[in-house]
């Protein structure tokens, strides 16, 4: 929301405390949509700065990953999206190493893999991965029908500087990746449904929820 301006004026916003809050969207006092978000506190561990605490944003972002593929064409390459900020109140100063896995359930086969080296700042940043085929050239990504050839389950498991930070399940029904949570539109209220497309356009994409071992 580019143009927006505060009733009352800016001096009568109040500073966010740690808590969980929900943003309204409404049109002449009718609600259309609503927007969760929270906000945390961990005290500053930086030497070289004031002591205090550092406050940080959480939402949707941080609990979901994303399928994708140009034009939803399977000869396209496939790209898993998500979202990461480091939380010591400062930009990392070199990168560190993630290790991306994309596993077929049936039999523990890692059939895709992408090792991007990362630099996280105080902020959320979007951070895309595309896969190779273990043993295959560095540059020959894996498409969309490399995945879609086979029913079954599968996991995008992410690790961070050799941490695991998520795991995101999802499933491949008839040669589609099938659309979970508050994307299937049916089983969702209006105003918490997740659109399918990443920003803005005519193809779909897949949210996938993020769990943690």
């Amino acid at each position: 929301m580019s143009c927006y301006k505060f009733v009352g004026g800016y001096e009568s916003i109040k500073p966010l405390t740690p808590g969980n809050y929900l943003l309204e969207f409404a049109i002449e006092d009718k609600p259309f949509y609503k927007f969760p978000f929270s906000v945390t506190e961990l005290k500053n561990d930086d030497p070289y700065q004031a002591a205090g605490s550092r406050y940080f944003i959480e939402g949707p972002w941080n609990e979901y990953g994303n399928i994708f593929y140009q034009r939803n064409d399977p000869a396209s390459t496939l790209r898993f999206t998500t979202w990461l900020q480091e939380k010591s109140g400062h930009a990392s100063k070199t990168s560190i190493p993630s290790d991306v896995k994309l596993i077929r359930a049936r039999d523990g086969k890692v059939i895709g893999a992408a090792a991007d080296p990362l630099r996280l700042e105080p902020r959320w940043l979007q951070a895309d991965f595309y896969f190779t085929a273990p043993g295959s050239d560095k540059s020959s990504y894996l498409t969309a029908r490399d995945l879609l050839s086979e029913d079954g389950r599968y996991t995008v498991r992410l690790a961070i500087d050799g941490k695991l930070y998520g795991e995101y399940p999802f499933t491949v029904k008839a040669g589609k990746i099938q659309l979970q949570g508050k994307q299937i539109r049916e089983s969702t209220d209006s105003m918490q449904y997740i659109v399918d497309y990443l920003s803005g356009g005519r193809y779909t994409s897949w949210w996938i929820t993020r769990a943690l071992k």
